[in-house]
């Protein structure tokens, strides 16, 4: 079977997974990418480049000629123009197959519509409709739940994973607190799935799914607590992990971060396993996530806290001119003059 893959250029995306399964599975496989010179890692194993975005006349050519075509790209609404090419790529994908019977498997959100998504996702719920109750076109949507195991970012070391959206935060509040860190109760569920058992479900599902098929890719489901103490144990750190209030976690995070932490995001992968026979089967997140504390304790690598605007290094703080304390901590403290104990782990 001739496939086209949507999502697929950079080698840390479930994409890039789900093409490789597919190629291993005996499939002919072309991926999409927007640049030249995006997909070396594709080309390098074999898979067809087709440069372009989806309206372009010749992309569209080559879409026709796939038997099936699966949109692995998570919706990133990080900017207008990914939002907006985000609701438009499903749809235009729907349209070009239209007519063919042939398999469209689309990637959604877990935040739809179990559980009522944030304003920049709200249009998810409507694609999704559209595209399990299309005619003419064999529609599937995968909701992945948070999805670990993840290649390195271009430049990082090939044995140091790319932590999965939210970890990066919750080890950062660790370290500034001395201790795992946990919003409310710490009741609120979250749940995961390995990229490449979210791989697995997608060639299963593109062999046995039928039309207006919706399938969770969810292995495991953990309550924030419980990764709290994973963090804390980790980290070595003495005694329990604590509670965060969320006013108190909303003034040490930037933006809605907090609120994201705080979220619900537990769905279940059950109708998975009974409809296409899917069996993850890769270690826990929970494994990965003392992989990566391990990672910091050693200092073998300093992420850019983009989204948490925490720095795990006080040492480092302290040598650059002009630097400035950490989020929470009180703008007329030193970082420079902070103690061993109120510095982190790192330091002692």
């Amino acid at each position: 079977m001739r496939v086209f893959v949507c999502g697929a250029e950079y080698r840390n995306s479930p994409g890039f997974a789900i093409a490789k399964r597919l190629l291993a599975e005996g499939h002919s496989v072309a991926a999409l990418s927007r640049f030249r010179g995006g997909g070396q890692s594709l080309t390098n194993i074999g898979i067809e480049l087709v440069v372009g975005d989806v309206e372009d006349a010749d992309v569209q050519g080559q879409i026709v000629k796939a038997d099936a075509v699966i949109d692995a790209e998570l919706p990133r609404p990080d900017t207008r123009e990914k939002k907006e090419l985000a609701r438009l790529r499903p749809s235009l994908l729907r349209r070009t197959l239209e007519g063919a019977d042939r398999p469209l498997i689309a990637t959604s959100s877990e935040g739809a519509p179990f559980h009522a998504p944030p304003k920049y996702l709200g249009w998810l719920p409507s694609l999704d409709r559209e595209i399990l109750q299309s005619v003419g076109v064999r529609g599937m949507v995968i909701h992945p739940a948070l999805v670990y195991g993840l290649s390195p970012m271009p430049g990082q070391r090939d044995d140091i994973p790319y932590p999965p959206r939210g970890m990066e935060t919750w080890i950062a509040l660790a370290i500034q607190f001395n201790q795992g860190k946990y919003i409310g109760s710490g009741a609120n569920c979250w749940s995961a799935v390995h990229r490449d058992d979210l791989a697995d479900l997608y060639c299963l599902a593109l062999e046995k799914a039928g039309a207006g098929t919706l399938l969770n890719a969810s292995s495991e489901t953990f309550s924030i607590k419980e990764l709290a103490e994973v963090i804390h144990r980790a980290f070595g750190f003495k005694g329990e992990p604590s509670s965060l209030s969320l006013d108190e976690a909303r003034r040490v995070t930037p933006g809605t971060e907090a609120d994201f932490l705080n979220c619900n995001r537990a769905i279940s992968g059950d109708l998975a396993v009974r409809t296409v026979g899917w069996q993850p089967t890769r270690p826990s997140i929970m494994k990965e996530v003392e992989e990566l504390v391990q990672l910091y304790k050693a200092r073998h690598i300093l992420l850019a806290y983009s989204q948490a605007n925490l720095e795990p290094w006080p040492s480092q703080r302290c040598s650059r001119p002009n630097s400035r304390p950490s989020a929470g901590i009180a703008q007329e403290q030193s970082a420079c003059t902070r103690t061993k104990a109120e510095a982190g782990p790192f330091n002692r």
